[in-house]
């Protein structure tokens, strides 16, 4: 198959979600497929991916992520606000996480929230140490922590904004 038509196949299947910063997008996780890069690995090593779509309240995440949703969502809270869609796909990384136990694969999850205002998009790259943790806001992309840095205040002028 040539490339062109495996991006054309991706592009057929995958999903985009507007981030509200320029005419950016990000890839919805609930459509995700291992990507043409990524395709290799999930199948070479019978990886399976393992999706959800629908309300955030309806899947339950790491307890780290657990804990910057609710701290996102009292956040929104202020502004009269709540995340209304999860878009998620989960899936095995490398046995490199874990080493030397090459038995034991941790689940890593690839994520999209969104609220009136704000997009938090999680991912978890399949090799230890790739990833982010950003929120779409105001029209600015953030990584998570300076988020968290802001002043109360300033991170409601943002939600507010959109």
């Amino acid at each position: 198959m040539k490339i062109t038509e495996i991006l054309n196949e991706a592009a057929t299947k995958e999903k985009r979600i507007p981030t509200g910063v320029r005419n950016t997008t990000v890839l919805d996780p609930s459509t995700y497929d291992g990507g043409w890069y990524g395709k290799s690995f999930f199948q070479k090593n019978r990886i399976k991916i393992r999706h959800y779509l629908g309300d955030p309240m309806g899947y339950t995440l790491s307890s780290i992520q657990e804990g910057h949703f609710e701290y996102l969502s009292n956040v929104l809270a202020r502004s009269g606000q709540e995340f209304d869609y999860l878009g998620l796909a989960e899936y095995e990384g490398q046995a490199a996480y874990n080493a030397p136990n090459k038995k034991n694969m941790p689940t890593l999850f690839r994520f999209v929230m969104t609220a009136p205002g704000l997009v938090w998009e999680k991912y978890e790259g399949i090799s230890a140490g790739g990833g982010r943790n950003t929120v779409y806001v105001g029209g600015k992309a953030m990584k998570l922590t300076d988020f968290y840095r802001l002043q109360p205040k300033q991170q409601d002028k943002l939600i507010q904004s959109n």
